[in-house]
Formats: structure tokens, C-alpha cells, sequence
């Protein structure tokens, strides 16, 4: 299915509308579709987040919208918190995913290009480690 539109998306009132899309360089501030992809089971889960940038620091936040390409309910849409920092050409962030079964966190490590960002994320939870991909939300 297609991304949440603007109208679904519940990231809390975060500033997003009009946050522009990244096209190139170091600059990461806006809303992104990612998708982490387990190598251990093929599964997919697909968020939407926003990124803040403040010098070389970025943080941000959003929701799980769907698991294995499937919308999820919104009761099923767990927060995701990220932080870190810009190192050269890549984009180190930790996350905190918080769901019902309680929290799981890791990493992200992208690298940031015209296309978007991608790289690999390690988390805490069964599905450990895998891929990772964001696109710039327009």
C-alpha cells in the first residue's frame, strides 16, 4: 500500500508540513519513509518519521505504519524516537521503538545520498539486524 497520507499521519504534532525533502548534501531535516528489512526473517517494517537537524546533531521522531507492506491499525502504530549526529558522508542514529510488548532499540547507519538515505540498523529485538532505506516525503 501507499504511505500514509498527511491526514493519517498522527506523529504528534511535530513541524512537518511544508519540511522539505532532502535532495542532497548533509542536510537531513524533514519527513522520511524508512523501511528496515531483517535479514534473519525477510521481515519489513515501514515508518514515517521527522528529522530536526540542528548543526551535525538530528533527532527526531514518528510511527511504525506498516509490517511487511501491510497497513498497520492505529492502535498497532508503535513510536520511534531517533538521535545522533552526522559523521562525513553518514548519518548515525539510536532509536527507541516503544510497542505494547514493551521497548526495543538499536541503530541506524545511513549513507547520505541525492536518493535518499541507506545503510544497515541493529536493534535489541528478535529481528536484530538488516537493511535499511529512507526516502525524502514531499
Amino acid at each position: 500500500p501507499a504511505p500514509p497520507s498527511v491526514e493519517e499521519d498522527d506523529t504528534n504534532g511535530e513541524p512537518d508540513e511544508g519540511a522539505p525533502a532532502v535532495e542532497t548534501g548533509s542536510e537531513v531535516a524533514g519527513r522520511w519513509d524508512l523501511t528496515h528489512e531483517a535479514e534473519s526473517s525477510g521481515k519489513a517494517s515501514g515508518y514515517r518519521i521527522t528529522l530536526q537537524q540542528d548543526g551535525n546533531r538530528v533527532y527526531g521522531r514518528g510511527r511504525k505504519y506498516t509490517e511487511n507492506g501491510a497497513l498497520l491499525p492505529a492502535e498497532q502504530r508503535t513510536p520511534i524516537r531517533v538521535d545522533g549526529h552526522i559523521e562525513g558522508q553518514y548519518l548515525v542514529l539510536n532509536f527507541t521503538e516503544q510497542g505494547a510488548w514493551g521497548s526495543n532499540s538499536g541503530t541506524i547507519r545511513w549513507l547520505i545520498s541525492p536518493g535518499g538515505l541507506q545503510g544497515r540498523f541493529a536493534s535489541d529485538a528478535r529481528d536484530g539486524s538488516g537493511t535499511s532505506v529512507a526516502r525524502g516525503v514531499r
